[in-house]
């Protein structure tokens, strides 16, 4: 059972658990259990406490993008009140809005561009 795979923080950290256990007692009792084992996934829980933090990712996230060119000009009003029929009513500005916020890999995002044909 993996438990903190880069140390654990502060091994005498009292975690809140009923018998007082600390980080390292978890990080002993994970080491004798097998990774299949119910109690390796409870004893997990407690990695949140343990662990060092992880560094912050350094790569941006690409964000989703919706008519990144703009709106027609001869056809804009038409367009932004166009209602979208599966986005609830959403119009295509409020599906740029939305869709501006996600992560390209984001299901959503994929589901937001299909609106940009109309």
């Amino acid at each position: 059972c993996s438990f903190c795979l880069d140390g654990v923080d502060d091994p005498d950290y009292l975690l809140p658990t009923e018998d007082g256990a600390t980080c390292g007692v978890a990080k002993a009792f994970a080491d004798t259990l097998a990774s299949d084992d119910d109690m390796c996934q409870l004893t997990k829980l407690a990695e949140t406490l343990c662990c060092p933090p992880k560094p912050p990712t350094t790569s941006p996230v690409e964000m989703c993008s919706f008519c990144t060119n703009g709106f027609d000009d001869d056809v804009d009003d038409i367009i932004i009140d166009f209602l979208l029929p599966t986005m609830d009513g959403a119009t295509c500005v409020t599906a740029k809005d939305f869709a501006d916020a996600l992560a390209t890999d984001d299901d959503m995002c994929q589901t937001t561009k299909l609106a940009e044909t109309l």
